[in-house]
Formats: structure tokens, sequence, C-alpha cells
């Protein structure tokens, strides 16, 4: 029999500087559902757009292609679809090669 333990939970952080060393703007909970899907939940504190950015193209290094999260109703994930709309959270999924292939295209010098 073997064994092999995966990360399924992460939390990643934004600062200002160096990490642990500046003030941290905000974080956010990544669940990996599979080697190319992880869901975004519990962010906090003033995540900007390039924060965001960076996180995506990380996660794309990282084998990712789709995120998703759950969002309150009326609340969307830029660059994302509806997926599903509950009672008082909807799901949004978003295919993440595309939205970063378009954001580096809305940001290249014309």
């Amino acid at each position: 029999m073997s064994i092999s333990r995966e990360p399924l939970v992460e939390v990643v952080r934004a600062w200002d500087g160096m990490p642990g060393a500046s003030v941290r703007r905000g974080c956010v909970v990544i669940t990996w559902e599979f080697a190319d899907t992880v869901v975004l939940s519990a962010a906090t504190g003033e995540l900007t757009r390039a924060d965001l950015r960076a996180l995506g193209e990380d996660l794309l290094a990282a084998g990712v292609k789709t995120i998703r999260a759950w969002r309150e109703n009326g609340r969307r994930l830029p660059g994302g679809h509806l997926v599903h709309v509950g009672e008082h959270h909807s799901l949004w999924e978003m295919d993440l090669p595309s939205v970063l292939a378009r954001s580096h295209a809305k940001r290249a010098p014309q």
C-alpha cells in the first residue's frame, strides 16, 4: 500500500512589501477541487486588481485552468460566468487562461 499527502487548502496573503515585515493588505483561501480547479473563499482586506492578476498568474503556472467562487447574491466574480444561484450565494466560474489573456491584451502597448 502507498500513501500520498496532498495539500488541499492554502492561504495566500498580499503584502505592501516583504512578507511578515510590512503591512498585510489582504488574504484569500484557496481550496483545490481538482488538479486544475480551485475555489477561492474568505477573501479579506484590500486586494487590488494587480494582486488578483498576480495570484491568477501564479495559479496558472501551477496548472490551474478554472477558478470558482461562491459570492453573495448581487456580487459577481470579475471575468466569470454564473453557474448556480442559491438563496443567499451564487457560484461563479472563470476560465483562467482566457481571462488572463484578455487582461494582457488590454494592458499591451498599442
